[in-house]
């Protein structure tokens, strides 16, 4: 059964639907979460960060195929919603983990810190949209681009976070 929620700016989008989701602890005491993450340094600080913030035994998964449709769908409408507020090619992404949206978002953001402790050398290079290996996502919105434009999401305004497709 699919739940309303008003995640969007107001006046930017309709509320969007998404199957039921999980709202780890870490969004309880954000502020605390927030100012560690900002200080973790090596690869220590990662593993000490992690052991307290994040589920031993992984995050629960989308399971049903119900689940899959909708949060796929959910993702596809936010493309399309993305696309026309901004002319730039988006695409819909899936992230299998059934996280409430503000803790795939700020899950999203700290994969990203922690990329940077653990592979510095993978940002010395300039970050070059379009070429296949970087793109800018917003987990909230399950949305992602490897198009120039603003680095802010066009639904909900939460800044873009890189990532790093591979070689």
């Amino acid at each position: 059964m699919l739940r309303a929620r008003s995640s969007c700016m107001p006046n930017r989008c309709a509320a969007a639907m998404e199957p039921p989701v999980i709202h780890p602890l870490f969004l309880h005491d954000f502020e605390t979460f927030d100012a560690e993450r900002k200080r973790v340094a090596n690869l220590e600080d990662v593993k000490a960060f992690q052991a307290k913030w994040f589920s031993k035994g992984g995050w629960p998964e989308w399971q049903k195929p119900d689940e899959w449709a909708e949060i796929s769908a959910y993702a596809r409408r936010n493309r399309d919603l993305a696309e026309a507020a901004t002319e730039r090619d988006c695409a819909p992404k899936m992230v299998s983990y059934a996280l409430e949206p503000e803790a795939r978002y700020q899950y999203s953001k700290t994969l990203a810190v922690i990329d940077e402790v653990l592979f510095p050398q993978m940002h010395d290079e300039p970050r070059k949209l379009g070429s296949s290996l970087w793109h800018l996502s917003c987990d909230y919105c399950l949305i992602s681009t490897w198009s120039e434009g603003s680095i802010y999401c066009p639904i909900c305004g939460r800044a873009l976070v890189y990532s790093w497709l591979g070689d």
